[in-house]
């Protein structure tokens, strides 16, 4: 099953290589959420080496990362960003994936700036609903290659597959996921995936 899951995600990113060598240009990808604890924005700090920053570069797309915030005194300990501060760094990417479960009420209290920024504009922002919450925390550890297939789906670096995207859902058009059932807790997750993907497709 291992195998098979390093396999599948190998086979994704060099999809993504491939379909990339048509597009002159690499999609931007703005990664952050805001924090009603900490009272700021997280955004994407590629120099920690996170995943995130892994994957956009499997998916042949450029992250913004920033480490410039102006919120480092707060009770969480790390660097956050003022909403003016964000905007500035994400207004012009093409995509926003919103790793937090709080978009609606973040959206309603900051929608004069936000609806200026290009992601929006094009409802391409993505949160980690597709499964729900839980489905975020407790699945994709396990099915990292599905994390990576959606944000290779997202950016457009991908193989047209039969499946929905499984963990990030449009806030625009797609309405909150729910884990659904197990119903063999000795399946595979490969093999209950009825997605393949296929080299050089």
């Amino acid at each position: 099953m291992v195998d098979a899951a390093n396999s599948r995600f190998d086979c994704i990113e060099g999809n993504a290589g491939l379909i990339s060598t048509d597009s002159p240009d690499k999609p931007v990808v703005f990664w952050a959420y805001y924090s009603d604890y900490c009272s700021g924005w997280s955004l994407a700090k590629c120099d920690d080496g996170n995943y995130y920053c892994e994957y956009a570069e499997a998916c042949q797309a450029d992250i913004i990362s920033s480490l410039d915030g102006s919120i480092t005194d707060g009770i969480c300990g790390s660097i956050y960003f003022t909403t003016e501060e964000m905007f500035e760094l994400g207004k012009d990417a093409d995509h926003w994936i919103y790793p937090g479960p709080n978009w609606d009420e973040t959206y309603e209290n900051n929608k004069k700036l936000l609806n200026k920024m290009k992601s929006v504009k094009n409802e391409q922002v993505f949160d980690y609903l597709g499964t729900s919450q839980s489905g975020w925390f407790e699945q994709r550890l396990a099915q990292y290659y599905d994390v990576l297939d959606d944000f290779c789906t997202i950016v457009g670096t991908t193989s047209i597959f039969d499946r929905e995207r499984v963990f990030f859902r449009n806030v625009f058009t797609e309405p909150i996921g729910a884990m659904g059932q197990c119903v063999d807790p000795n399946a595979s997750l490969i093999l209950n995936d009825n997605t393949n993907c296929i080299p050089g497709k």
